[in-house]
């Protein structure tokens, strides 16, 4: 991504910014009590975001009405802004540098 800017002299400036560090996400991961282990999800989600240089805050929803009112049934769900990114299995660190780098 390119940051137009106009100096004093009026001549414009180009400069490449990187916008992965300044870019804010809201990650939810969405499991039951019963399947599933959201420590290793939320640890290797963890580890991308760091590699990545990316700001996201990651929470674990796992209370039934919370659940029911997102309207979801299979678990792990992953969602990023609301969005749904990935359901049913764990990604790989692999899958999920990919879909980070499709949702900035």
């Amino acid at each position: 991504m390119r940051l137009f800017l106009i100096s004093n002299d009026y001549s414009n400036k180009v400069l490449n910014v990187n916008f992965k560090i300044l870019l804010k996400m809201e990650i939810k991961i969405i499991e039951s009590m019963c399947c599933g282990s959201k420590v290793s999800i939320k640890e290797m989600i963890t580890k991308v975001l760091v590699n990545s240089k990316i700001n996201a805050n990651i929470s674990v929803i796992s209370d039934y009405k919370e659940i029911a009112s997102l309207g979801i049934m299979t678990f792990p769900v992953i969602l990023i802004n609301d969005k749904i990114v990935f359901k049913g299995g764990t990604p790989t660190y692999k899958e999920f540098v990919e879909i980070i780098n499709n949702e900035i």
